[in-house]
């Protein structure tokens, strides 16, 4: 996942790239982790 910034944005603007790439992240880590538990439930 690539996140463009140009040397001319403020760091509030990188700051929130930051922040949603880390809430993006921590989102798909979340997703994996209920596919996973919900996989390995429904085979049990």
């Amino acid at each position: 996942m690539k996140i463009l910034t140009s040397p001319k944005s403020c760091p509030k603007q990188k700051k929130r790239n930051l922040l949603i790439s880390l809430s993006v992240m921590g989102f798909f880590s979340k997703g994996t982790v209920y596919v996973y538990l919900i996989v390995h439930f429904d085979k049990g």
